[in-house]
């Protein structure tokens, strides 16, 4: 199913489209189901299963929730006057309880979620945007909603719960790219992020590090420098919300990220190359060069900006090309 939906929008994704869309009717036909109900019920099934296995890995006594945590429901926590369209508020968040992700979490999981929701509530009083806010959270938690580990992580560090507002009232990109990498949920606990821009010097010599620990092996290098680079973006992005930096230092800041993120890919791709002369195997730097027009060029990077670049390379070698 992962690969169907991953061919559907030549996307990498995991995040299914909405039950009963034409999306999903396309992805039940792919699986071989003639009958859409029959393919609901038997992904439900293997979900369920998949779930009694991470549960006896990771099962958490309700016993062990803290008396904080044992809320019965937002609406106690919080009233919805302070929402544009209070009505519709509540109707979202009782949406995603009647859900089948929130009914198949085990009763511990449900009291954190139902704790971290009330806080939830709480932080969102405090930004002047809380009805779209509520609604880029609430697709967060729908994502997460099979990963236990996360709402744990909320409700231990409620503190991120109000940093996860402030970011989701901030900025739709930001929000999104979270939302579709949600294991940097666990960057939000270093105060770091806030405090500091990155030291490129000392990034770039670990980054080096852990490509040279993973040579030979092109699909790990490009994990880790994928993961590296989102983790860097993601800092970017929380210093830019917190920190007030300025537009001119944050496009330096990505345009860094991107120098590095290149530079790196250029070794990587230089040591895995095998046709090369053997003129220009012994080289340490290759002859080759990786050059920037556009905003790169210029230092001028947003989040969202394109690489207009292009390569140089000189080699007299048939095997060259």
């Amino acid at each position: 199913l992962e690969h169907r939906l991953q061919y559907l929008d030549d996307l990498q994704t995991q995040h299914l489209p909405k039950e009963g869309s034409a999306d999903w009717k396309v992805l039940a036909q792919s699986m071989g189901f003639v009958e859409i109900a029959d393919f609901t019920q038997q992904l439900d099934l293997h979900r369920q299963a998949v779930n009694r296995i991470f549960n006896a890995v990771f099962h958490v006594e309700s016993s062990e929730i803290p008396p904080v945590m044992q809320v019965a429901s937002p609406a106690a926590a919080a009233d919805y006057d302070f929402f544009a369209d209070p009505s519709q508020a509540a109707r979202q968040i009782e949406d995603f309880y009647r859900s089948a992700r929130y009914q198949l979490l085990p009763t511990s999981t449900q009291a954190r979620v139902k704790n971290s929701m009330a806080q939830l509530l709480l932080d969102l009083r405090q930004v002047d945007n809380p009805d779209v806010t509520l609604t880029r959270l609430l697709h967060l938690y729908e994502v997460i909603g099979r990963r236990e580990s996360y709402f744990s992580l909320l409700a231990e560090y409620p503190h991120i719960i109000q940093r996860l507002v402030k970011i989701y009232s901030f900025s739709p990109w930001i929000a999104a790219y979270l939302t579709r990498h949600p294991m940097l949920l666990d960057d939000l606990l270093d105060g770091r992020l806030v405090a500091d821009l990155p030291n490129w010097t000392l990034e770039q010599s670990y980054l080096q590090q852990r490509l040279t620990g993973l040579d030979g092996d092109i699909e790990a290098q490009m994990n880790e420098l994928r993961h590296w680079q989102h983790q860097l973006l993601f800092r970017l992005a929380i210093h830019d919300v917190f920190s007030s930096i300025s537009v001119e230092k944050l496009s330096d800041q990505l345009s860094l990220l991107a120098d590095v993120v290149l530079q790196q890919t250029l070794c990587c791709g230089w040591a895995d190359l095998q046709k090369i002369s053997l003129a220009q195997a012994s080289e340490q730097r290759p002859p080759f060069a990786i050059i920037a027009y556009g905003k790169l060029g210029g230092k001028e990077l947003g989040y969202a900006s394109d690489l207009d670049i292009i390569f140089i390379y000189e080699d007299e070698s048939d095997q060259a090309n």
